[in-house]
């Protein structure tokens, strides 16, 4: 059984402060180490939050990507994207938003 909304949105919640986290330990590594980005290190971090986010994915029932979309497309909400699913769509920004993308178009 999928996780409710309630519960879905904790999740998203959890994923969004992990890559937050990720995200700065990563920018300060680049900015004080001055370490090339495309280096090992950090394609390793990332694929390991990718994963993390595969297995996100699974959990809450999203089968269609919403996850990666948000996270690329939407660059985690500082973009607003329309999401297309069935004959629907919604605008998203917010992880609420978000969460009901995946709830609806796990139906």
């Amino acid at each position: 059984m999928k996780p409710d909304k309630e519960n879905t949105l904790s999740l998203l919640g959890d994923w969004a402060k992990h890559h937050a986290a990720v995200s700065a330990m990563m920018d300060g590594v680049k900015q004080h180490i001055g370490l090339d980005p495309d280096r090992a290190m950090f394609v390793t971090v990332w694929s390991v939050f990718g994963a993390y986010t595969d297995t996100l994915a699974c959990e809450i029932g999203d089968s269609e990507g919403w996850l990666d979309w948000y996270r690329f497309e939407c660059e985690m909400g500082k973009k607003s994207k329309a999401a297309f699913f069935g004959t629907n769509s919604i605008k998203v920004k917010t992880l609420a938003q978000l969460a009901r993308v995946i709830l609806e178009s796990r139906q």
